[in-house]
């Protein structure tokens, strides 16, 4: 009926031998129920095969239990809305136009899979990133090849069975050799990748990307050339790294496409492409892996000329020098394993002070009230990139109403509980998950790990305890610095990822308005350190505010994190220190600052009107 839709698609998998115990043929048996084009929904499912059991006598019976489960959820989805059972689901949204009606390929699971794949930056299909086009018939197009006599006159064949399971084209010992000046349209170039036509049985493809070195080569008919598009940019080890992944097996059985590749459908299969930051975090690995590279050359260089020295003398003194070199190198190397080191230098200077404070806390009171503080600091940090954050999508912050009133109204400060409070809103919506290139995502993702989430609720509560009268006395003490010690570490190594996120204070600016360019001078406050230098650089941001705090995102833009952080110099202490807002007085018009450092406070009767701006006080 031309004018029906389907409304109703079954599947049902069996198999069956030919002779018992030697071969049998596993089918799919298509049911359509169709439907007028006013209805709106579309059910699948996907009738799984029944296994037999075997009875005394020898005889098998269909598995009944089984058998009722199945039926029971086939009546689920025939009767229900939408949504998915254990063997079928129902659409809302109908089917697009001229699309098959794959079980899989309409599947939520896998709709929910392709959108998951598009924050890597983006979903194109293959064919609009690369030319797909098969390699020559070696057995039709025989005047291709070089007689077997001859082959140093010709270039290597590879065939699909040349890429081996791992994934290396092994092309050294081809079959076949061909002319080149013959097969110039086949012959392979510096970045194609090359796929097996032919799916093995693990249903993984089987990719390899072809090196300068390796030319010069020719594909035949089992292989099937993917040449990226020049006017696309595409990063080729992370298309073939995709390329060979889970990722492309469920969309293969979502196309329906089982034993063979085909150009065709191969092009519609649906491909992550890297936006700036994933573009760029790439691009570090592999300058790194080039770096360590050329450092073990290095030190191979160094063992292989130990005896191309006329002296023995000579020859010590050079290994002394080289080899000094190579072992401050691997110890540095060594350290960046250490947590404890990784924190003390990566983390923004507030948090790796903190720490540093807290890792050589005594097993006293004061020891343990340093590692509650720093934990209570570290929340504050990573509530206030979380403000920013909102404040850059347009996102409002629910609990900044209560804490504004409480600061306002109330005269209460802000607290842990405040801290964690935000980070536990901005991990619940969904929103934030939703929205691409979002700066400073993980402050939204790190506390999905329940270990973290438990770990950073005892620290409040121990906080709270401590506060209140309630913490730990006498012999008790040295245990619970033990144990907090131990969740402070497990919170600060989640949230690591702050060392990618500079905390940069602007101290001089000059605008170049033709060039559209601004050069600024700044310091890194960044480390366990107090001393840091100050470094030049530039951007094409139009305003940046001197003696002011900025976040560095992985594109290296400037995000200001003013009023919420600002830098000052302790009247205590004389340092240069982090200060976020601790309470208000209505009364007087004053904000009292309070140092991330050391505790110590600052009074600021100009800034009250900027904190109403962000919400921060009513």
């Amino acid at each position: 009926n031309a004018t029906a839709t389907p409304r109703f698609i079954i599947d049902y998998e069996f198999s069956f031998n030919f002779i018992v115990g030697e071969a049998a043929i596993k089918m799919y048996l298509l049911v359509v129920r169709a439907g007028t084009a006013d209805d709106k929904l579309v059910r699948f499912f996907r009738c799984p095969e029944i296994p037999m059991q075997p009875e005394v006598d020898g005889q098998q019976i269909v598995d009944e239990a089984r058998q009722r489960a199945v039926i029971k959820d086939l009546k689920r989805v025939a009767k229900q809305g939408g949504g998915a059972t254990e063997f079928g689901y129902v659409l809302r949204d109908g089917i697009p136009a001229n699309t098959p009606w794959l079980f899989d390929r309409h599947h939520p699971n896998y709709r929910q899979h392709i959108e998951d794949l598009g924050h890597f930056g983006g979903i194109r299909p293959l064919g609009e990133l690369v030319d797909i086009r098969l390699g020559f018939h070696t057995s039709e197009q025989v005047n291709l090849l070089v007689p077997s006599h001859e082959i140093s006159k010709g270039i290597p064949v590879i065939e699909g069975r040349d890429i081996s399971k791992d994934n290396v084209l092994r092309f050294e010992d081809s079959r076949y050799h061909a002319l080149p000046e013959k097969t110039q349209s086949y012959q392979l170039q510096t970045g194609d990748i090359c796929l097996r036509a032919i799916i093995g049985s693990d249903q993984k493809l089987k990719a390899a990307q072809i090196q300068a070195e390796m030319l010069p080569l020719v594909a035949n008919n089992t292989i099937l050339i993917l040449r990226p598009k020049p006017e696309v940019n595409v990063d080729g080890d992370f298309l073939t790294a995709y390329l060979q992944s889970d990722h492309v097996v469920h969309a293969l059985r979502a196309q329906g496409i089982a034993q063979r590749l085909y150009a065709q459908s191969l092009a519609e299969i649906p491909v992550p492409v890297q936006d700036e930051e994933v573009r760029t975090v790439l691009h570090d690995l592999r300058a790194a892996a080039r770096t360590l590279s050329e450092w073990q050359g290095e030190a191979d260089a160094a063992l292989r000329s130990l005896f191309d020295f006329e002296s023995a003398r000579d020859a010590r003194a050079h290994l002394l020098e080289t080899g000094r070199r190579v072992r401050q190198r691997e110890r540095a190397a060594r350290q960046i394993d250490d947590l404890s080191y990784r924190l003390r230098i990566g983390l923004p200077h507030p948090l790796a002070y903190r720490w540093r404070l807290a890792e050589t806390a005594q097993p006293t009171l004061e020891g343990y009230r340093d590692v509650l503080e720093c934990a209570e600091i570290g929340a504050c940090y990573l509530a206030l990139i979380v403000l920013v954050m909102m404040r850059e999508v347009g996102e409002p912050v629910g609990h900044l109403a209560e804490m504004a009133d409480r600061l306002t109204n109330r005269g209460h400060g802000t607290n842990f509980g405040d801290w964690v409070t935000i980070l536990r809103e901005a991990r619940d919506k969904k929103r934030l998950r939703q929205i691409t290139n979002i700066p400073f995502y993980e402050v939204t993702r790190f506390l999905d790990n329940p270990v973290v989430d438990n770990a950073f609720s005892r620290l409040k509560q121990n906080r709270d305890d401590d506060a209140h009268g309630r913490g730990p006395r006498g012999a008790e003490i040295p245990t619970r610095v033990k144990e907090s010690l131990a969740d402070l570490r497990t919170v600060l190594e989640a949230v690591e990822f702050l060392s990618e996120y500079p905390l940069r204070y602007v101290e001089e600016t000059h605008r170049d308005s033709i060039t559209g360019i601004t050069h600024y001078r700044h310091r890194e406050i960044m480390g366990d350190h107090v001393l840091v230098p100050v470094l030049e650089t530039e951007t094409t941001a139009a305003e940046v505010e001197a003696h002011s705090l900025y976040l560095v995102d992985r594109q290296g833009e400037l995000h200001l994190i003013r009023p919420f952080l600002t830098r000052r110099e302790c009247p205590v202490c004389g340092r240069w220190e982090i200060y976020f807002l601790d309470r208000y007085n209505g009364k007087e018009g004053t904000c009292t600052l309070k140092s991330m450092e050391k505790g110590h406070t600052i009074d600021d009767n100009l800034i009250a009107d900027v904190f109403r701006l962000v919400s921060l006080l009513l």
